[in-house]
């Protein structure tokens, strides 16, 4: 919930500053499983997944 909240209030943010915020469970899987669930997307059609990869809160 830390994730979503923060990039409500500060826009998307790097995959590696989202990893930073996670502390609860194993970051990778918990941000992988946001993704999956539709809670956050991801940028990938130019590039692979990096610590640089914009992640923004989907709003629906």
């Amino acid at each position: 919930m830390r994730v979503l909240a923060i990039l409500e209030e500060q826009g998307p943010l790097p995959f590696g500053d989202c990893l930073r915020i996670i502390r609860e469970t194993q970051p990778v899987a918990a941000l992988a499983s946001m993704i999956l669930l539709g809670f956050v997307e991801v940028e990938l059609d130019e590039a692979l997944l990096g610590p640089e990869t914009m992640v923004r809160r989907i709003r629906g």
